[in-house]
């Protein structure tokens, strides 16, 4: 049996980084990307193996663990202080956090009814998102204001926030095999958790440019007025045209647990002795079967891998694979 364990820091500079939209209204015209960014990858990695045999049979296990955390350190010339007091590009970049994260709205369910409607937007806060919410739709959290507290107006200057990382935190495997006589299984196990996904466009959204596209999830997860179930998974629906609607903005709402367990590949083979293989006028003969992406286990939307983040269009599913083959030697 072996085990090892392994802590890395690794620091990495003159990334390729853009600056926010702001630094161009200023100057009149755009900033080309420049190498200023730095970013530092720490974490543990761990590693355990065990081979043995009992009689006839062998089997070996072989696994490991990580432990990932991504930190923005630096943009350069794109560290720009966001209303909010986070410091990045206003976007998908900021210091202090993993890069790429989901950067947008706390949801705080659906409005339920009309008086649901009056009461939020009237006695909690407006919403420059959705000046004119209805029943079924999102609503949104007001979590900060100019002078650092909710000041009862949801907008994009103060009230967005890191929501999801697109970079799993932790990862594993499982490699698995074993032998007896003739026969011989090998096995591999891939997982990971602490990461967030989303479905854009035809992947997210029913009706989306005014199409007729609706998944089974949606129709039947959604709010109605006959179920007007404010913790429903999908709001009212609507035509949601390129732009998209107050609803579809980027919020928790749409942001997925992308965690998962994959069986990734499985493959059995039997050997003919040699003397069967003798009389046949062969050295070797084996037969192979294998089978690769048999099993996912994980909670993203029905018919939709959690390890691909698509808008429909660019979503080619990963598909399972069986292959039979025969070697011979002679």
């Amino acid at each position: 049996m072996g085990f090892s364990a392994t802590y890395y820091n690794r620091y990495t500079y003159d990334i390729l980084v853009s600056p926010n939209a702001s630094v161009s209204n200023v100057l009149g015209f755009g900033i080309g990307r420049t190498n200023s960014g730095s970013l530092e990858n720490r974490g543990w990695e761990f590693t355990l193996d065990h081979r043995n045999s009992i009689g006839s049979f062998n089997y070996f296990m072989a696994a490991n663990f990580s432990i990932v955390n991504n930190e923005v350190l630096d943009l350069g010339i794109a560290n720009i202080v966001q209303p909010n007091g986070m410091v990045g590009n206003g976007s998908n970049l900021f210091v202090g956090y993993p890069i790429g994260p989901y950067y947008g709205y706390i949801s705080d369910g659906l409005y339920v009814d009309a008086a649901d409607v009056d009461n939020y937007t009237k006695t909690s806060n407006q919403s420059a998102i959705n000046p004119s919410p209805k029943p079924g739709d999102v609503k949104y959290k007001d979590i900060s204001g100019p002078d650092g507290v909710p000041d009862g107006v949801v907008n994009a200057a103060y009230d967005r926030t890191i929501i999801g990382s697109t970079i799993p935190k932790y990862s594993y495997g499982l490699s698995l095999g074993g032998s007896f006589r003739d026969f011989s299984i090998n096995a591999l196990v891939q997982a990971v958790s602490g990461v967030q996904g989303r479905l854009t466009n035809h992947a997210g959204h029913a009706f989306f440019t005014n199409d007729g596209n609706v998944q089974r999830w949606q129709m039947e997860e959604r709010w109605t007025e006959a179920n007007p179930n404010p913790d429903a998974k999908y709001p009212r629906f609507e035509l949601v045209p390129n732009s998209g609607t107050p609803n579809t903005v980027l919020s928790d709402y749409w942001v997925l647990d992308a965690s998962y367990i994959k069986l990734r590949n499985i493959q059995l083979s039997y050997a003919l002795s040699a003397a069967a293989v003798k009389r046949v006028g062969l050295a070797n003969l084996r037969f192979n079967l294998s089978a690769e992406n048999l099993l996912t286990l994980s909670n993203y939307r029905e018919g939709w891998d959690p390890e691909i983040n698509a808008g429909f269009i660019n979503y080619y599913p990963i598909m399972a694979n069986y292959t039979f083959g025969v070697t011979a030697g002679f």
